[in-house]
């Protein structure tokens, strides 16, 4: 995991944005830089969290995402489950 951080140079950007990801004990934002963007979204609680990846859509980020840490693809067009303490780090697929 920290040698794949250290590859995101999104994360090295001051640039951060909340994203409108809502849910209990649910963290969403964007990293950016000028050549790429990093969107981490964690979940904090100890118990499953169900998800609405739809206002990625509608902030024009994209609909389909590739999660570097588990290198599956996630859509935005529904809703997603994250495990207890799980976190996704999604870029554009």
């Amino acid at each position: 995991l920290f040698e794949l951080r250290k590859e995101q140079t999104a994360l090295a950007s001051n640039n951060m944005e909340l994203l409108p990801i809502t849910g209990p004990s649910i963290l969403a934002y964007r990293r950016w830089n000028e050549s790429n963007y990093l969107l981490v979204i964690a979940n904090f609680s100890e118990k499953a969290q169900t998800v609405d990846l739809k206002p990625l859509r509608s902030l024009g980020l994209g609909h389909f995402f590739k999660d570097l840490i588990s290198e599956n693809i996630v859509s935005s067009k529904d809703y997603f489950m994250l495990n207890p303490y799980q976190f996704l780090w999604l870029t554009k697929d």
